[in-house]
């Protein structure tokens, strides 16, 4: 009885540790270009951890507020939602982004102001 409760054990430690290998990162670093009327005015970068909202302000004459909130979305993808509002404008995208690829939107026209954000999320701590 003893060699099964061993065995057992054993197999259960093995399970464990092939499944931790494919869990998501506890944190994300999450490199934005944030544009108005397509002209860069921040590239903040910030380390986040799932779920939990993160903020940039920066007062001043071209002042603006940005928050991001960054969840897993599965098989190395990243779901960013954030809410940048500048003095003029202000836009809430959501983008699916893949680990270590640049994605990008761009909101408005050309007539009336455009706001964009461009971001590229890395695992943290790995």
């Amino acid at each position: 009885m003893k060699a099964s409760k061993f065995a057992s054990f054993a197999s259960l430690a093995f399970v464990i540790a092939a499944s931790t290998s494919d869990a998501s990162p506890n944190s994300y670093r999450v490199s934005f270009t944030l544009s108005q009327d397509g002209h860069p005015f921040a590239t903040p970068a910030l380390v986040v951890n799932p779920g939990i909202p993160a903020a940039i302000e920066v007062a001043g004459p071209n002042s603006f507020r940005f928050d991001v909130t960054v969840e897993n979305a599965g098989e190395g993808m990243v779901k960013v939602g954030m809410h940048l509002a500048t003095k003029r404008m202000s836009t809430s995208p959501v983008l699916i982004a893949k680990l270590g690829e640049t994605v990008a939107a761009t909101v408005g026209d050309s007539g009336g102001g455009q706001l964009g954000v461009s971001l590229i999320a890395t695992a943290a701590d790995r």
